[in-house]
């Protein structure tokens, strides 16, 4: 009888240590998230296809006079965004980065729209990243409950304006699971470049590209999530977000995305139940449609802020 429990005792801290492990390393906060210098994010010069165009943006975004603003998320965390003043009676972009990334070095090429446009604008660090306090991130889970913060921030502090959310990658599935989320009246679109359908999707997508069997990963994945993040990945995705009520959707996504397939965009586009455009960069990578067709993007972004900005008037 005490060899059963002994065994049964050892396999259940195997699990609760596998479980604890798989968390820290799918949603544990490391060092780099908290790093000041969105420079330090750029990846390599020779796997980048445009590292010099760029590294400019960044600089160029990171020269920019900004104010730090701070709010409360729904469970107490203090969030942290730069904020940057345009136009008197300007709209609001709010803008979410990736998966441990910058919010500078995800938003210079939004940033730099933006400000060509006179808009104001909030680079938002994600909860555990930056400024913002947090020890782990969820995937969008918890991070669409900050999104609605911080569209609720804009809104008090700019009664009268509109607010466009945005994300890139982590951050687009960010906003298209906030869009469908109780929102001030005032948020007029949602923009998602190169978003994942769902945490489930992209978490089991990776896993098995590093060799190891999605299915029996997962859910120990999902059991770290729960006992040691306090959060179910399972909760939220976009999908299902976007077959709700939602404010105008843009989805930009590169064809040649090998991070997260352009068919999960496909998915969502699919799914949408209210007014929704999504565009196809031919050639870029993950993350990468504004530096691989610039003047595309860029038209692409003003003719959906003019369209949701006609709706206001």
């Amino acid at each position: 009888m005490i060899w059963a429990v002994i065994v049964i005792a050892s396999l259940l801290l195997a699990l609760l240590g596998g479980a604890y492990y798989a968390y820290r390393r799918t949603f544990g906060k490391t060092k780099r998230m908290q790093d000041p210098d969105p420079l330090s994010f750029i990846r390599d010069p020779r796997g980048s296809a445009d590292y010099e165009g760029h590294k400019k943006r960044v600089e160029a975004a990171s020269a920019v006079p900004c104010e730090r603003v701070f709010i409360r998320a729904s469970d107490g965390l203090r969030l942290s965004a730069r904020y940057y003043d345009g136009s008197k009676d300007a709209p609001v972009v709010i803008f979410f980065h990736g998966y441990r990334s910058n919010a500078i070095h995800d938003g210079c090429g939004l940033h730099a729209v933006a400000r060509s446009l006179g808009y104001r604008i909030l680079l938002c660090d994600q909860r555990a990243h930056g400024e913002s306090e947090g020890r782990c991130l969820t995937f969008g889970v918890k991070e669409r409950l900050d999104a609605k913060c911080w569209a609720e921030y804009a809104a008090e502090r700019f009664p009268d304006a509109p607010i466009f959310l945005s994300g890139i990658s982590m951050g687009a599935a960010t906003v298209l699971m906030a869009a469908s989320l109780p929102m001030p009246r005032t948020v007029v679109g949602v923009l998602a470049d190169c978003p994942y359908s769902s945490p489930r999707e992209i978490i089991m997508k990776v896993v098995g590209e590093m060799g190891l069997p999605p299915r029996l990963m997962y859910p120990l994945i999902r059991l770290g999530a729960l006992l040691y993040g306090g959060f179910d990945p399972n909760e939220s995705d976009a999908v299902r977000s976007v077959r709700m009520k939602t404010p105008p959707l843009l989805i930009v996504h590169g064809t040649a995305d090998g991070f997260v397939p352009s068919e999960m965009s496909s998915k969502i586009d699919a799914a949408a139940s209210n007014a929704h455009t999504l565009v196809l960069v031919d050639g870029a990578d993950h993350g990468k449609s504004f530096t691989v067709a610039p003047e595309l993007y860029v038209k692409t972004l003003t003719d959906f802020f003019g369209e949701c900005l006609k709706k206001t008037v």
